[in-house]
């Protein structure tokens, strides 16, 4: 599972820049976004390395060219749309210049700077792994630790709709505890359960995995329950391939051990040490937090109630005048925000029904092409399992129109759909 670390610089190096490209952490202390500065650094890595070497790494496909035009048309109705309304609110040309820069532009880079280092598909998962999990940690650490969360209040600016003083969210090494950093961490869950079946039967591995599972698990419930709807799709993928993939039995079983024996042990420990007075939790804020989580479900008269899709049964509508309808409204994302939080319906407002049609088109390209291209079962089934999981949580919120979940999502396409090891065929 390790053995790309054999370049420990290299790897640490693309960890740190792939954490600060995907979370995009901003500091009071930094005149920009921290992504902007990873940007510009591995710009100027991959200008020196090409003119040094003079080797292009990647393998133009024609899914990448298509992919290129796809964006350019959704960037054409966008235009569009503005001619219709005005120009009065920048927020969505903002947000497609944002998706070319860093979504886009910033995962090329990743993707020269992968195959400069011969990255495999399995190295990326654990690359992207390890990111989750070390903001899984902060986001712990956020909770428990006053300190590094005042610290956090004093270098990093808070964004979204939340004081990130209270109680119930902790949002780590982020800007904001947000559903989005929810989802994102959550990618953490599905990450691991692919590295466990693909992993060498080592016990360092397991442990690394099984507690870096716990771990995530616990973290996604301090910071959003939009990290839990994963977690019936992970058992899902491990129970497929046990039943269908009889070499990697063993894998799912030991880990499985391993798992409920650290969790197990883990609470044992912790009980000891509050026993002994030598670990406390505040419970008032702990309850807090359990209350916020399982208030989402509700038992009434033999009935199951969930709060969210209570809540999100009166947001389903649509445009009443023709004009919105078909060519969208920019400012109904910001300026002349409508009241509804679902993904679909934003997004049918601030593109129209046309422009609905190309930019879930697009996403739906994206997953097909990637499905298509990745030759294994266990590959192919993550990512079929990521489709399904966005489609669900845009009932939500528009994640997908989220620059960091598109990032995530446009990180893997470039890298299969650049590589010329899932691109044999096709001419550079």
């Amino acid at each position: 599972m390790i053995e790309f670390f054999s370049n420990k610089k290299a790897s640490l190096l693309i960890i740190l820049g792939l954490f600060f490209f995907l979370f995009s952490v901003k500091f009071t202390f930094l005149p920009t976004h921290s992504y902007q500065i990873v940007l510009l650094i591995a710009i100027f890595y991959v200008i020196v390395d090409y003119i040094k070497n003079k080797k292009n790494l990647f393998n133009i496909s024609s899914e990448f060219k298509s992919f290129i035009y796809l964006y350019l048309l959704l960037l054409f109705w966008i235009v569009i749309s503005y001619c219709f309304n005005g120009f009065e609110d920048p927020y969505m040309i903002k947000k497609i210049t944002i998706l070319f820069v860093k979504s886009i532009l910033c995962s090329l880079i990743f993707v020269y700077i992968f195959l400069k280092f011969d990255i495999s598909f399995k190295n990326l998962i654990l690359y992207l792994q390890i990111i989750i999990f070390i903001q899984a940690l902060f986001v712990i650490l956020y909770f428990f630790s006053l300190d590094f969360k005042n610290w956090t209040l004093d270098f990093i600016p808070a964004s979204g709709n939340l004081d990130p003083r209270v109680d119930f969210r902790s949002r780590g090494l982020m800007n904001g505890a947000s559903a989005t950093g929810a989802l994102m961490i959550s990618l953490g869950l599905i990450s691991t359960a692919y590295l466990v079946v693909v992993s060498e039967l080592k016990k360092f591995n397991f442990f690394y995995l099984s507690i870096s599972f716990l771990l995530i698990l616990t973290a996604i419930f301090f910071i959003g329950r939009t990290g839990f709807l994963i977690v019936p799709f992970v058992g899902l993928y491990l129970l497929v391939l046990f039943i269908y993939k009889k070499e990697f039995r063993n894998n799912i079983k030991i880990f499985t051990t391993y798992l409920f024996g650290y969790l197990i042990i883990g609470l044992i420990f912790l009980l000891i040490l509050s026993y002994l007075n030598l670990f406390s939790i505040d419970l008032t804020k702990f309850n807090t937090v359990l209350n916020w989580v399982t208030n989402e479900i509700n038992f009434k008269n033999g009935s199951v109630e969930v709060k969210t899709l209570t809540i999100l049964s009166s947001h389903w509508f649509i445009p009443d005048d023709i004009k919105t309808l078909l060519f969208g409204n920019p400012s109904s994302f910001d300026e002349e925000r409508i009241s509804s939080d679902i993904g679909f319906i934003r997004i049918l407002y601030g593109f129209g029904l046309i422009g609905s049609i190309i930019f879930y088109g697009f996403f739906i390209y994206i997953f097909l092409k990637m499905i298509k291209k990745l030759n294994k079962i266990e590959e192919k089934l993550i990512i079929i399992i990521l489709a399904i999981l966005f489609i669900i949580t845009e009932i939500k919120e528009p994640f997908l129109f989220k620059v960091s979940i598109n990032s995530f999502i446009l990180l893997l396409f470039l890298f299969i759909n650049l590589n010329p090891l899932y691109n044999k065929k096709e001419k550079a």
